[in-house]
């Protein structure tokens, strides 16, 4: 039995004790119950550069860059310790004995030290060329971001950085660290794209809610783990049931409506450190607790800047191929700008 004074109780807990690595960081778990590998193993894919192992009972937790602890109470509640760096979940164990809600806010104790030493989480994906430039690549849902990825690495030499989840860094420049690797297809757009992937789907199955979830060695792709330079940020709406030409756009900040637009579009595109409890069911047990502050939402805004620095472009186009084109011809305009 172990004692932890959690600010509005003290309460004694048998404790579990978990190792989350989430893309270097230390982030202890701690429960009144053995936090279930199995519920870390379904959701590690959507998570980037993330292990799970067990602390040795006789290891102390001191020495891990932030905690997560859960405390048995009648009440759902969230209780954050800046100072500590520690997360306290409260609520009734039977809802939360998986672990899920302790993996979840681990990555995102994770997400604001990341925020804190100027290194961001987006929703997009991230190639790097053969002449050693990083593309990011962003958008709505359903654009067209992973089908343009795949495209680059398949066709283009690219090697995979991130995809859905890219982390990148604003200390020095703007340079993509990592990011989920996995590649998930839905069957529409692999039936206009890839047609040498269509026996992935049964003919019954709906055409767009369909997916299938693919590793990069499946398709031959290469990965990069290799922290890469960025030279430019691609803002992506392909829509191959349409028939139009090529567009690439380079947005400035003299252009007030469409700086405006991406401005709004990037920062809903890029983690914020607030998600509300969700229990083992999926049921929602109590609101977000934002670990927010000055420095994260400076770093966020910083990270906008850094982006129109190097330069955003927004591409549309009907085809898959012209995408594609266009994007290796940016990093080609960019490196002779460069040199």
């Amino acid at each position: 039995m172990e004692k932890f004074n959690n600010y509005y109780e003290s309460v004694e807990v048998a404790t579990s004790k978990k190792y989350l690595k989430v893309c270097g960081y230390d982030i202890s778990l701690m429960a009144p119950f053995e936090i279930d590998m199995a519920s870390f193993d379904s959701v590690s894919s959507d998570i980037p550069s993330t292990s799970m192992d067990s602390i040795d009972e006789s290891d102390d937790v001191v020495g891990f860059d932030g905690c997560v602890e859960f405390v048995e109470s009648e009440q759902d509640k969230l209780v954050w310790s800046e100072d500590a760096k520690r997360l306290s979940i409260f609520g009734k164990v039977e809802h939360y004995k998986k672990g899920y809600a302790l993996i979840y806010k681990g990555v995102q104790v994770a997400e604001y030290l990341r925020q804190m030493d100027g290194q961001i989480t987006t929703h997009g994906s991230a190639v790097r060329f053969p002449n050693g430039k990083a593309v990011i690549i962003m958008g709505n849902s359903g654009a067209g971001k992973t089908s343009t990825a795949i495209s680059l690495c398949k066709n283009y030499g690219a090697e995979l950085i991130g995809n859905d989840q890219v982390i990148f860094d604003i200390k020095d420049g703007l340079k993509v660290v990592g990011g989920t690797k996995d590649l998930i297809v839905r069957k529409k757009i692999t039936q206009q794209n890839f047609p040498e992937l269509a026996h992935l789907f049964d003919s019954k199955e709906n055409s767009w809610k369909s997916k299938r979830r693919l590793k990069p060695a499946d398709l031959d792709i290469n990965i990069c783990d290799e922290p890469t330079e960025v030279c430019a940020v691609v803002w992506l709406h392909l829509d191959s049931d349409q028939d139009e030409l090529t567009h690439m756009k380079k947005i400035d900040s003299s252009d007030i409506v469409d700086s405006l637009n991406i401005s709004e579009r990037l920062s809903r595109q890029i983690s914020g450190v607030q998600s509300p409890l969700i229990d083992d069911s999926g049921s929602i047990r109590s609101f977000g607790l934002s670990l927010d502050n000055d420095i994260t939402r400076k770093n966020r805004l910083s990270a906008i800047e850094k982006f129109r620095e190097t330069g955003i472009y927004y591409i549309f186009s009907s085809k898959l191929e012209d995408v594609s084109e266009s994007i290796k011809h940016l990093t080609e305009f960019k490196e002779e700008k460069n040199d």
